[in-house]
């Protein structure tokens, strides 16, 4: 792939990431709130729900664009680059470490793409529900539905980070800071 398309990306993955990055907070900023106005006036904290529901959505689209897109292109650009190899190489040891970078690739996106569909479909239970007043007895839902697509997400991005191993090339996951004190090992990137 050309710079100039990898600078794109990158510049892309920076300003989609910002963008849910100051809409996490504002979120979180702005919680939702059940009105208990039995007048027909519109409840004061609408407005501070609206901006949550807004914002939530361009969070979890964010989270749902890096899991489906971004997450799933660099490992496609490396089974790529591995398919590239295995045309000019013969060589059996190439051969095998080409297959085997496909092999993880390949699980890596599936992981990309069951995770942010897991995302998607929670998300869109959550619509549903609260839509039609459905299981409104379960406290706190939103917060909880959210909390777990931002786990979910968090999986993904410890995958796309190479901290989980089973799903990145054996040599290259890496070696988290408590795996580093208990070995007392902090030559390993």
């Amino acid at each position: 792939m050309d710079d100039f398309r990898k600078n794109l990306r990158n510049k892309e993955e920076d300003i989609i990431s910002s963008i849910g990055g100051v809409a996490g907070w504002i979120a979180a900023l702005c919680p939702t709130a059940q009105c208990v106005n039995t007048t027909n006036i519109i409840c004061p904290w609408d407005w501070v729900s609206f901006i949550h529901q807004l914002c939530a959505i361009a969070l979890f689209g964010t989270t749902i664009y890096f899991c489906l897109i971004a997450f799933s292109r660099r490992a496609q650009d490396k089974i790529d680059e591995a398919k590239n190899k295995l045309k000019i190489e013969k060589r059996e040891n190439c051969i095998k470490k080409a297959n085997d970078v496909i092999t993880y690739a390949n699980r890596r996106m599936l992981c990309y793409g069951s995770l942010g569909l897991a995302i998607i479909i929670i998300m869109a239970a959550l619509i549903v529900v609260t839509s039609n007043h459905w299981l409104t007895s379960i406290k706190n839902l939103t917060f909880w539905v959210e909390t777990v697509a931002l786990v979910l997400f968090g999986f993904a991005w410890l995958v796309a980070s190479h901290y989980i191993g089973g799903v990145v090339e054996p040599g290259e996951r890496r070696i988290t800071l408590i795996e580093r004190i208990i070995t007392r090992n902090f030559d390993n990137k």
